[in-house]
């Protein structure tokens, strides 16, 4: 493994026992990298010209570079990519060197998620036990819908467009040419509401969020097995999966708070959506009771249709069709 040393200041390279300033460089004394530089001041590179001038280009990045007889020297960055052809020793060390530097902040970085695993995990327990009871709850105000309409509503939410939109009828009556008597149609199209929050009943909203937590358990147990010589597609595999946590986190509160939403919806604009007679008459009973008008389908029957009379005034229309 390549040594990896990165300065962030000229002091720290003056320092060195072999750092001379201004020390020339040219591709035939170039020998191996030392280290790079990031610095907050400018410095000056020391790549040798063919008309034996230095380049002096200042610059705050670069590469400290050993020469054949063991001195070391500055050299921009810029320079290294300019004056260095792709074939070069130096353009190969540096790729060699950029590699295992990111190779190394990667293992820093798996070390760090490691090191938090206990809190990690205790943050994914706690959002785990409250989704399961949201899905809970989720589920006990849906189970009376029956099959079809749930399966509807998942649908519904899925396609991303849970609007309830009906078509408003006109009727006007006219005479035609022939003294028939007929009706003359003038349609409007209305949104009547929408059903928010619909990702609660969608079962893949909790199951990828779940098997996301599994995911991440595993990993940690694999994480801990990492060596510092482990090769770096595999250490960023595991950063990246234990860098999830955020995102799993995240997307758990989002459906937490989907919750008053959808609790709020106006369920009864179902009178309008499910295709199910039977399920709707079942629907029709649970919201008149639920809204403390107790009694059957007969009943409820009537409290709708009351509902639907209102509407139709309220639309200024004769007739209700669903699209």
């Amino acid at each position: 493994m390549m040594d990896i040393r990165t300065f962030s200041s000229p002091d720290e390279i003056r320092e060195l026992p072999n750092f001379v300033e201004n020390n020339p460089l040219t591709k035939a004394t170039y020998k191996g990298l030392v280290g790079d530089y990031h610095f907050g001041e400018e410095v000056e590179c020391c790549f040798q010209k063919e008309n034996g001038n230095l380049c002096l280009h200042s610059h705050r990045r670069g590469w400290l570079i050993e020469l054949l007889d063991g001195t070391v020297t500055l050299l921009g960055n810029n320079c290294a990519s300019a004056q260095f052809s792709l074939e070069s020793k130096l353009i190969g060390d540096r790729k060699l060197y950029n590699n295992e530097k990111r190779r190394k902040q990667s293992i820093a970085a798996l070390k760090e998620l490691i090191s938090q695993k206990p809190i990690r995990l205790e943050q994914l327990g706690q959002m785990r036990s409250r989704l399961e009871s949201l899905k809970s709850r989720t589920n006990a105000l849906i189970s009376d819908f029956g099959e079809n309409t749930r399966r509807q509503l998942i649908t519904l939410g899925r396609s991303g467009k849970p609007d309830v939109l009906v078509k408003g009828v006109k009727l006007r009556p006219y005479v035609d040419d022939n003294g028939k008597q007929k009706q003359e149609r003038s349609v409007i199209q209305v949104k009547l509401g929408s059903f928010n929050g619909l990702a609660l009943i969608q079962p893949e909203s909790f199951y990828q969020l779940f098997q996301s937590m599994k995911d991440v358990s595993i990993v940690y147990d694999e994480a801990e097995t990492i060596e510092d010589s482990s090769k770096a597609s595999e250490v960023d595999r595991l950063v990246n999966k234990l860098g999830d946590v955020d995102r799993i986190l995240r997307e758990g509160e989002q459906l937490l708070a989907l919750e008053s939403s959808f609790t709020n919806n106006n369920f009864e604009l179902l009178y309008y959506v499910v295709q199910d007679r039977c399920e709707l008459e079942a629907i029709m009973v649970k919201l008149m009771n639920d809204a403390g008008q107790i009694g059957g389908r007969k009943k409820s029957r009537g409290w709708f249709d009351d509902k639907h009379q209102q509407l139709l005034k309220q639309l200024g229309v004769d007739r209700i069709e669903r699209v």
